[in-house]
């Protein structure tokens, strides 16, 4: 991946022309032992600056993304942070990004993760896509209503849908990890998305199954595509 990047940087024409981009953006993890403080005050070693030199350019030249997939947040809690989220902001917000992924470790664990993330969404008005495969995402104090206002499909665990849907066209909702029947507030909040909900995924883990269809069938009266995993084909007979 660092060669990679590194190609990037010095073939400005071909970063130019990347309009879909799956990969790590800054490809040195911190060391998870040492307290996130600490390697933030830290002072950049050589090789450091000259990575974060290399990540800057390159960010800066790849203005044509469409399609985002970002592996992981590993510049965060660096001496190298403020730099490179700098460079990721700035240069995202003159992008028209239609999709945006987030996967890998469950870094969306940290609070600094999650208003990290909160940038990125907050300068991508014509986002449609938005897919948080990992991690458990603190978006309720970061999110604006007004942020991704064209949102139409969302992959995320329960608390984070219920911060992005409403007020948002999501016609295409999938839920991850669920373990247990959601509450009223959330069924609610999933059936606030300006636009009728048509595709439902749950992934519903152990829990018990029929109060989350009765849920649906009260809420989301307008599903027509249900995909439903992690439950056994006995219960879903049991239900139906």
């Amino acid at each position: 991946m660092l060669k990679l990047l590194r190609t990037l940087h010095t073939r400005p024409d071909l970063a130019h022309r990347i309009v879909t981009f799956d990969g790590s953006l800054y490809p040195i993890a911190p060391v998870v032992s040492t307290p996130s403080i600490q390697r933030q005050q830290r002072p950049m070693n050589r090789s450091e600056r000259a990575l974060s030199s290399t990540i800057v350019i390159l960010i800066h030249n790849m203005m044509n993304v469409k399609s985002l997939t970002l592996h992981d947040f590993s510049w965060v809690g660096t001496p190298c942070q403020a730099i490179v989220c700098n460079a990721i902001s700035s240069t995202l917000s003159f992008t028209s990004l239609t999709a945006l992924a987030v996967e890998g470790r469950d870094f969306g664990e940290r609070r600094e993760y999650s208003s990290q993330l909160s940038l990125i969404l907050r300068s991508q008005p014509l986002l449609e896509c938005l897919e948080l495969r990992s991690g458990a995402w603190d978006l309720g104090r970061w999110i604006f209503r007004s942020g991704v206002p064209r949102l139409t499909r969302l992959v995320a665990r329960l608390d984070e849908a219920k911060v992005l849907v409403p007020g948002r066209p999501i016609t295409s909702l999938s839920i991850k990890h669920m373990s247990g029947p959601p509450s009223l507030d959330v069924w609610e909040a999933l059936a606030a998305s300006t636009a009728k909900v048509t595709a439902l995924a749950l992934d519903a883990g152990y829990g018990p199954l029929e109060p989350s269809l009765r849920s649906i069938a009260l809420h989301l009266q307008s599903i027509q595509e249900l995909v439903i995993t992690g439950v056994s084909i006995r219960e879903i007979e049991w239900v139906c």
